[in-house]
């Protein structure tokens, strides 16, 4: 019988000693919340609840490492992360603009060959189901395309921002000047993950994405609950409509997020393809 794990990552704030300020975010904490719920709700067991200070990169790492022992061909990971995201200087020479994307983890960023580095370790068969409600997270399985929402890790997520061109320009002056200050922290972790390219992803893995790319994702709900938006559509559709697969249910959640919002749910794949995982009923385990 196919077992079921999962791990829920949310980050409401960051360590302003290492990144200049604290990035407050109204619900990401809430969002982990709702998808442990729901994941308990499934059967999964709850492997890891890493919510601010606990979200820390080693702690991160770790936790995908264990899962990658723990399940087999036929198992499940289901992995949910709502926070920040940003650029950070290519160390193996694997990104066309020089720029690796991350996650903002509460001690340090968390490269973006690092999430693909731990793939890397799952067995052929398993199947990940990431969901990731985060600004231009489209395809964060890898490439990992996110950023953070407002210059220095505010949380103004308000449309009326700097041209796209312009904010990634600032987010990547801001990521030179964090590893110049921090280098020391970060060349230990960085400097000997195998580059993409070199690996092989026998796993196959399912992203679910707040955004496209080049947009912005909402940080609160049209509803009123205290929830992202992503999250709250995510949840709303999957009580009402039981039964969709994986690219049902985002087209759904499309349908239910007005045009002037700006922002359009992505669904992609990375690693091995599985007929059965992207035709089963959405969380199933």
């Amino acid at each position: 019988m196919a077992k079921g794990i999962s791990i829920h990552v949310g980050l409401n704030k960051i360590d302003a000693r290492h990144y200049g300020n604290s990035g407050d975010l109204p619900y990401c904490v809430n969002d982990a919340k709702e998808m442990r719920r729901l994941a308990i709700g499934e059967g999964y067991a709850v492997q890891d609840f890493l919510i601010n200070k606990n979200a820390t990169a080693a702690n991160v790492s770790n936790a995908l490492t264990k899962a990658s022992a723990d399940l087999y061909a036929g198992d499940k990971l289901l992995f949910t992360y709502s926070g920040h995201g940003s650029f950070f200087p290519d160390m193996n020479a694997d990104e066309a603009d020089g720029y690796d994307e991350t996650w903002v983890l509460y001690d340090r960023m968390f490269i973006d060959d690092e999430l693909y580095f731990a793939w890397s370790k799952f067995r052929k068969g398993v199947r990940i189901l990431l969901i990731s409600d985060s600004c231009h997270s489209g395809t964060v399985a890898k490439p990992l395309i996110m950023s953070s929402c407002g210059h220095q890790f505010t949380s103004n997520r308000k449309l009326c921002l700097p041209d796209k061109k312009a904010l990634v320009e600032i987010l990547k002056a801001e990521a030179d000047m964090l590893y110049k200050k921090h280098q020391a922290q970060y060349d230990p972790h960085l400097k000997f993950i195998p580059s993409p390219k070199a690996l092989t992803i026998q796993a196959s893995v399912i992203l679910l994405a707040a955004s496209q790319d080049n947009q912005l994702s909402r940080a609160c709900s049209r509803s009123g609950v205290k929830l992202s938006l992503f999250t709250d559509e995510l949840m709303a559709v999957y009580l009402k409509q039981q039964g969709l697969n994986y690219r049902q249910l985002i087209d759904a959640i499309k349908q239910r997020i007005p045009a002037a919002y700006a922002q359009t749910p992505n669904y992609f794949e990375t690693g091995i393809l599985n007929k059965r995982f992207t035709e089963q009923r959405s969380f199933a385990i």
